[in-house]
């Protein structure tokens, strides 16, 4: 898993190691979303950005919290396209990746 304390985030360690989610069995990784005024929150997904109003818009609606990950690139494919439908910019190329006990991978979504 990824070690908070090596990463430069002491208080997120503490936070861990207090909830026990820091487990030798790569289980207990979550995400947390980190705001301007520095208030941090654990969340089920994050979206940033222009674009994240609407992404997050579709994550609200179909978002649950046993997706596969198949289900998982879908729900992506459909953030990507909402994006690009409401989003004036032209940008017709998105960057996914997997971030798991397995390490970083990219995902195709084209």
């Amino acid at each position: 898993g990824i070690n908070a304390e090596y990463m430069g985030l002491p208080e997120l360690a503490k936070l861990n190691a207090e909830k026990k989610e820091n487990n030798p069995d790569g289980s207990g990784a979550y995400l947390w979303y980190l705001d301007h005024l520095g208030t941090m929150q654990r969340v089920p997904y994050a979206t940033q950005g222009h674009a994240g109003t609407f992404a997050t818009a579709v994550c609200d609606r179909y978002h649950k919290p046993d997706l596969t990950q198949e289900q998982s690139i879908h729900l992506m494919k459909q953030c990507i396209a909402e994006v690009q439908k409401r989003i004036v910019i032209n940008n017709p190329k998105f960057i996914v990746k997997i971030v798991d006990k397995n390490g970083v991978r990219l995902v195709n979504v084209d």
